[in-house]
């Protein structure tokens, strides 16, 4: 595998210096007010740098597969690429706690998805449900992971593991989101809806 990597700074300032005038362009032509406007733009730099967080540094091409002998402290297929066992990460760093590093990368991916069970319903009214909303979240964790596999698998190397427990936090930060979107729904006059996304 290639030593040299496309960093997470320039893919995350790359991603922002092209989505948001896009996103912003596409407020215009909408006609969408400058608060919805905003909360639209804030949700695209938020999936820019969690795209970023997830899949970089990137290794760069030559990719070399790693041979077998490489991976002999791993299970067998589907490991090291996936981790199918439900819970075996998280039991790992639930035993750990904040002070080990599998402590901290778990509560990180919780608070890592909660923006988007809080942007989902206030952009999309039709998601405005809690099993809508977690569906949503299911989806987009399964797609991810599988990317990630996919990647591993190109790049010839375990570079991301696919993890059933990577499912399991990101959609419970999903529904912890929409639970903080309804407590502030409830707090507030009126519901921070933003104008339906075409």
């Amino acid at each position: 595998m290639s030593s040299d990597t496309f960093p997470t700074t320039t893919f995350t300032l790359l991603g922002l210096l092209v989505v948001l005038p896009v996103v912003a362009w596409s407020n215009r032509r909408d006609r969408i007010g400058r608060g919805p406007s905003s909360i639209r733009l804030l949700f695209a730099a938020y999936v820019v740098v969690l795209i970023g967080l997830l899949f970089t540094p990137f290794p760069l091409p030559p990719w070399t597969r790693l041979p077998a002998a490489n991976l002999d402290g791993y299970r067998p297929w589907p490991f090291p690429w996936v981790n199918i066992v439900p819970f075996e990460t998280i039991g790992v760093a639930l035993r750990f706690g904040l002070d080990g590093q599998q402590g901290r990368v778990l509560v990180g991916n919780v608070l890592a998805f909660v923006p988007f069970g809080v942007f989902l319903p206030i952009i999309w009214p039709r998601w405005r449900s809690l099993p809508a909303v977690v569906g949503a979240g299911l989806a987009i964790s399964l797609a991810l992971e599988t990317v990630q596999l996919g990647l591993s698998v190109l790049v010839g190397a375990p570079y991301r593991v696919a993890d059933v427990d990577d499912i399991i936090i990101n959609v419970l930060g999903v529904a912890l989101g929409y639970g903080l979107y309804r407590l502030v729904s409830l707090l507030l006059p009126r519901d921070p809806t933003v104008q339906p996304a075409s």
